[in-house]
């Protein structure tokens, strides 16, 4: 059985931050979810020029969290992706 997780990440180098968002069975439910959580960034435009306006950089950090509970971000803006986990049954 394979394993579906969104996965969250922000950041470069030694300062990058992973975060695992959700997990499913079903891999075109995994991908429309890192899909919708990509073009809600996106529809946002949470990117590094919000850095200088905290209280804007909030604002979109918390409409983010409704979604993403970890969301987290930097300079870099975020991004997700797709984990593959094979799992053995039980």
């Amino acid at each position: 059985m394979i394993i579906y997780i969104v996965e969250g990440n922000t950041g470069e180098y030694s300062d990058r931050c992973n975060w695992l968002v959700k997990a499913f069975t079903c891999q075109q439910k995994a991908e429309e979810f890192r899909d919708f959580l990509s073009s809600k960034l996106k529809e946002l435009e949470l990117d590094r020029r919000d850095i200088v306006d905290w209280k804007k950089r909030k604002a979109k950090g918390e409409e983010m969290k409704k979604h993403d509970p970890n969301f987290y971000t930097d300079y870099t803006s975020s991004h997700y992706c797709l984990l593959n986990v094979e799992m053995d049954e039980l």
